[in-house]
Formats: C-alpha cells, sequence, structure tokens
C-alpha cells in the first residue's frame, strides 16, 4: 500500500463544524484537532467532501474507491479501496500589523512536525527539518522586522532550506511562532442572520478558517486506486465544509512531490 499527500489550499473562508452544542458567545466553532486544537477538516469530512466531487464528476470510480453510498443496505454494502486521513492545517493568514505584507502565514513546530513525520513516514518524502527552530521562540523568513496583530516577530530564519521548502508550500512570507504565540490569533469570527419578511428572526455567530490557510492530507490505496484519484482530482477546486451558497468551502487541491 502507497501513501499520497496533497495540499488543500483555502481560496475562500472555510467552514466544518464541530457538531458540538456549546453555550459560548460563538454558537457555531470550527472542528479543532483534539491534540493541538489547530484547525482540522476530519477524516469523514474529507471522504465525503471527496465522494460527492466525485459524484459530480460522474466518475465510475466512486464505489470502487470509497464503497458503497451511505444507507446501503448490509447485503450490498462495499468497502473502498482507498483510506482517507484528516486534513490537518500547515499554516493559516495572520494579519500584519508591522510590516510589508498585508498578512504573513503563520505556522509553528508542532505543525510542521506532524507534516513532515506522516509525509517521511508514510509517503517516503522528505520535505522539512526543524531541527534548527526553538519551539519557545518565533521566526520570521523575511529580512525586515514585522508584528502580527501587534506582537513581533524577533527572530530571522536562517535555515535556508527550510525557508525554501516552506515558501513553497505556503508562500514565501511566513512566520514560524512558538505555541504560546500562535494560540494568542483567534480565527475570525462573523455574525450569520436570519430574516423573515425582512425581520431578523435569528442572530448567531460563526466561526470561520480565513481564505488563503493551507491543510494537508494522506490517502493511502494501492496503485491503480490512488492513480485514479489523482487523475481525477490533483489540480482541481473541491467544495469542504458547509455553506457553500455563500461561497465557503471552495479548496484547491495538489499533490505533494516528492
Amino acid at each position: 500500500m502507497k501513501t499520497y499527500i496533497y495540499i488543500l489550499k483555502c481560496l475562500t473562508n472555510l467552514h466544518v463544524g464541530n457538531g458540538d452544542v456549546n453555550y459560548n458567545v460563538i454558537d457555531n466553532e470550527v472542528e479543532k484537532d483534539p491534540v493541538t486544537q489547530y484547525p482540522t477538516i476530519n477524516s469523514s469530512g474529507v471522504k465525503g467532501a471527496l465522494r460527492q466531487y466525485f459524484e459530480q464528476t460522474k466518475s465510475d470510480k466512486v464505489t470502487a474507491l470509497f464503497g458503497s453510498a451511505s444507507g446501503s443496505s448490509s447485503e450490498n454494502t462495499t468497502p473502498g479501496s482507498l483510506k482517507i486521513m484528516q486534513a490537518n492545517m500547515l499554516a493559516r493568514p495572520v494579519r500584519a500589523s508591522k510590516g510589508a505584507e498585508a498578512y504573513y502565514m503563520a505556522t509553528t513546530k508542532a505543525a510542521l512536525d506532524q507534516f513532515e513525520n506522516t509525509a517521511e513516514n508514510l509517503a517516503k518524502i522528505t520535505k522539512l527539518s526543524t531541527n534548527a527552530i526553538d519551539s519557545a521562540k518565533n521566526y520570521r523568513s523575511v529580512n525586515e522586522a514585522i508584528a502580527l496583530e501587534g506582537y513581533g516577530v524577533e527572530n530571522k530564519l536562517e535555515d535556508e532550506s527550510l525557508k525554501s521548502a516552506l515558501a513553497n508550500l505556503i508562500g514565501g512570507s511566513f512566520a514560524i511562532l512558538s505555541d504560546s504565540t500562535f494560540r494568542k490569533f483567534p480565527l475570525p469570527v462573523v455574525a450569520r442572520n436570519y430574516l423573515e419578511n425582512g425581520i431578523s428572526k435569528n442572530l448567531w455567530y460563526e466561526e470561520l478558517v480565513p481564505h488563503e490557510t493551507v491543510f494537508w492530507f494522506a490517502v493511502m490505496g494501492n496503485d491503480e486506486a490512488l492513480n485514479s484519484f489523482d487523475s481525477t482530482v490533483n489540480g482541481q477546486v473541491v467544495q469542504f465544509g458547509g455553506n457553500a451558497s455563500i461561497g465557503c468551502g471552495q479548496c484547491l487541491i495538489s499533490k505533494l512531490e516528492g
């Protein structure tokens, strides 16, 4: 069994709800990884979105790759040939309060290590080495001093190999932040409203993953299944999560090359 790694870039804002009922100020929060608490798209959500895309393209490989449709009778149930993992955040944009750019892509050593461990151990691809990164410090890829929403990024990243590899994955202007700094930047929240005859009937607040955020996910299978999957989704835009009617969830999928 082989593994392909895919990069998922949000072209629009994304909302994948966690399904929990909560009594916080934010009514609908996005799905978070239970360990890192970074935004994520759980594996069933990734698989469901990809299956729907294959169905929309009228592919004859839907059942072979993804298994029987939900609700199929037990007598006709067949498993799919692909194993699809959850999509983990690699980096997300954070507004700049100082610097030449409007925003910089922010990531952490933990997020990079999670990506590299899977890429190296499952896909046999080595892209990143964070050995020179101190997880308690903040690093910037650019020469000039920058600040993200008021927090200065004091150290310049000197590792040119890591800088080049990350630039190819998430863009050339980025910051590798300590986990404590990264958590100071909450996800954006928007107010949603339901109108009935022009009268507000229900106001609620929803958390979003901002556009330009980069996720990654792994797909496992045999050569035939992976090639069929790759030829259909690589380089394509697929809709993930909810709020499709207001443009959320449009994501570009690209295969990570070794």
